[in-house]
């Protein structure tokens, strides 16, 4: 028993340096997962789509220039004088002005327009917390994994110096002949079997590792051998106390609600698109421009026309109304009102949801910590227990038999109580996420 546990404690001491609590292990994997930088990637899109999505708010100012050459057949009449007609036309055009427009209404389809770009971001930045929460979660249970492996090795370290101990108290017992061959070789057999348990759970161990690597993406980083079991911390029993506190605000952070609320917002926003198609659309423009138009033929009339130049400042203002589109506006609106309450169903149904999935963890937790408690009293007496019979086998008084039911008790009990914890662990994780929070909120 000695040697085992300072075998242990070596290995703590080994590994100090390389602790790792389960907040750095969750700072790590939201860090380093490539899923979240990802998500990190489609938000700052999302972003810079808002950012764009102000220019039809403002107005555009446009400066152009241009020539054009044409050969063409003129006719021209003049109001005094005959009407003359030159073939082969050249035309030398100069163009150049500034113009600014501005659509100061068209049914507010901008601002709905914006609108929709700023839900859709508010998606993205969801899409994101949901990942964040999914990858906690996660990456808490693979760290919560390899805990309860590791109390399970160490449960079974104790169970086999147990029963080393009474295997060799089998073999002097048999040779001073106090008991036959088959109760020297049932303590064999005992302590065989409790070795080769102590084997898988090795096994299981180092996997529960390999699984919490992959959450902390550590395989191309570090070594594969510089995460030991021993250099966890273990943070005791996460057990929640204050229930109330988890439905503080619940509808700003739970995904599910926050999801179906924005689902809401969307399609209003496109209602509001949808609609501003039946509304007049107003453009005001102003501008300055020049013309220079120049005529050349090898036939000119009298009155043939040289040149013409135009230049000077312009304003205007149109008005545009979809009369009539085949019914595309009407067909939409009536999709865009059936999302809308489509959209408050689903918040309903989230909450509906939500609310029961608290519930039901709550009262699966509270049922969890009065189990534990009685767990962990079982495995203590099942422990003072099984040294009392080790005790009262090297005496002689209990026969290898009873001291071997003491040993199955122990292992059963302490089996159970790291199983419990295991689970009112997990129980914590379903509704913290319930919630929308991770461990580290």
């Amino acid at each position: 028993m000695k040697s085992i546990l300072f075998s242990i404690t070596l290995g703590s001491l080994v590994f100090v340096s390389h602790a790792l609590t389960l907040d750095s292990a969750l700072q790590m994997a939201l860090s380093r997962n490539p899923t979240v930088q990802a998500e990190m990637q489609v938000l700052a899109g999302a972003e810079t789509d808002v950012t764009w999505g102000k220019v039809g708010l403002y107005p555009k100012l446009e400066a152009q220039a241009g020539y054009t050459q044409s050969l063409s057949d003129t006719r021209q009449k003049r109001g005094v004088g005959v009407e003359e007609v030159n073939n082969g036309t050249e035309v030398k055009a100069l163009t150049a002005g500034l113009n600014a427009n501005w659509t100061v209404f068209e049914g507010l389809k901008a601002p709905a327009s914006l609108t929709r770009l700023r839900v859709q971001r508010d998606l993205a930045a969801l899409k994101l917390s949901e990942t964040r929460l999914d990858v906690a979660a996660k990456t808490a249970e693979a760290f919560y994994l390899v805990l309860r492996e590791r109390e399970l090795l160490f449960a079974l370290d104790t169970l086999t110096l147990l029963t080393g101990e009474r295997f060799r108290l089998s073999q002097a017992r048999f040779k001073a002949g106090s008991i036959s061959r088959q109760e020297g070789l049932d303590a064999e057999a005992d302590h065989t079997a409790q070795q080769a348990a102590h084997a898988r759970q090795g096994a299981s161990l180092k996997a529960s590792v390999v699984g919490l690597k992959q959450w902390l993406n550590l395989e191309n980083a570090i070594p594969s051998d510089s995460l030991a079991p021993e250099s966890l911390v273990d943070p005791g029993d996460p057990l929640l106390k204050d229930l109330a506190t988890l439905r503080e605000g619940i509808e700003q952070r739970q995904p599910e609600i926050r999801r179906a609320a924005l689902a809401d917002a969307l399609a209003k926003a496109g209602l509001k698109e949808y609609l501003a198609d039946l509304w007049p659309k107003l453009t005001l423009n102003a501008g300055w421009n020049f013309a220079l138009n120049r005529y050349s033929t090898d036939n000119p009339g009298t009155n043939f026309l040289r040149s013409s130049e135009t230049l000077g400042p312009s304003v205007g203002a149109q008005v545009k109304v979809n009369l009539f589109d085949g019914f595309a506006t009407r067909r939409d609106w009536r999709k865009a009102k059936a999302s809308e309450r489509e959209a408050e169903f689903r918040i309903a149904a989230a909450q509906l949801k939500v609310n029961a999935d608290l519930t039901r963890s709550e009262s699966q937790g509270k049922g969890c910590i009065e189990a534990l408690a009685l767990e962990k009293r079982y495995r203590s007496l099942a422990a003072e227990a099984s040294k009392l019979m080790l005790e009262r086998q090297r005496a002689g008084a209990v026969s290898a038999v009873e001291a071997h039911q003491s040993e199955e008790r122990y292992q059963a009990a302490s089996q159970r109580a790291i199983t419990q914890r295991h689970e009112c662990r997990m129980n914590d994780l379903n509704l913290l996420r319930a919630a929308g929070k991770t461990l580290i909120d």
